[in-house]
């Protein structure tokens, strides 16, 4: 089972955070305008005014004085009112630096591959680094499993059910990719493979994994309680349990 993994993409779910980020620069200039306002333009550079409200955009930034005086201000001014006249489609593809998603410095994009069969079921898991364009690899999981669902929750890899070369299994193993290391969750009622998972959160992102085996349609939820007792279910659904 192969999964991506991004990290920081929070244009979409936080714009308040835009605004907060843009007063937060104002305030700090005209603390000292006589000697910060030559930096107004080199800051603002890294605020994502597109992912603004126009109403914002027209009441609060078109009005500062010090953007009006600014050129370059100006500019990224522009280019995000012409942003919000673009239809959803044009939207999708118009990349600069302030409509393109953030990404943590220390968080690269990687991609896992989690058991799988060569050609009985294995525990091996290897990573994929797009940065550094190379394989390699991590810890075992700790029992064998093939045809599993896999979910990331709270930045932890879960791999659920499967198939370990002999019968489906109930397992949840957890990766913590900080530790390099595998932990037990709890078993799940059923026996699956081929499962769908998904994570629920308070972001309403899903990860799926879709059922390929009809043979039964039930549902589990598993409750995570993690960073400050925030609660993120785990759902499984379906998959085979002969």
């Amino acid at each position: 089972m192969a999964i991506e993994i991004f990290h920081g993409n929070q244009n979409k779910d936080y714009p308040e955070l835009f605004l907060e980020v843009y007063e937060a620069v104002i305030s700090w200039v005209q603390h000292d305008i006589s000697n910060r306002e030559q930096t107004l333009s080199e800051l603002l550079e890294n605020v994502r005014f597109p992912l603004m409200t126009q109403d914002y955009l027209v009441q609060k930034v078109e009005e500062e004085q010090m953007i009006k005086t600014s050129s370059r201000c100006k500019d990224f001014l522009i280019e995000a009112m012409k942003f919000h006249l673009l239809k959803t489609e044009q939207k999708a593809i118009f990349k600069t630096p302030r409509t393109l998603p953030r990404t943590p410095l220390g968080l690269p994009k990687v991609l896992l591959v989690i058991g799988g069969q060569a050609p009985k079921a294995i525990r091996s898991v290897e990573c994929y680094d797009f940065k550094e364009e190379r394989w390699f690899q991590l810890a075992e999981m700790p029992s064998r499993r093939c045809r599993c669902g896999v979910a990331v929750v709270n930045g932890l890899v879960h791999a659920v059910g499967g198939f370990n070369g002999s019968l489906r299994v109930r397992t949840v193993d957890v990766y913590d990719p900080v530790k390099d290391i595998w932990t037990a969750c709890p078993s799940m009622e059923a026996r699956r493979s081929k499962d769908d998972t998904s994570k629920s959160g308070s972001d309403n992102e899903y990860i799926k994994f879709h059922t390929r085996d009809e043979s039964d349609q039930t549902l589990e939820i598993l409750t995570i309680k993690q960073y400050g007792g925030v609660s993120n279910p785990l759902l499984t659904c379906g998959g085979g349990d002969e």
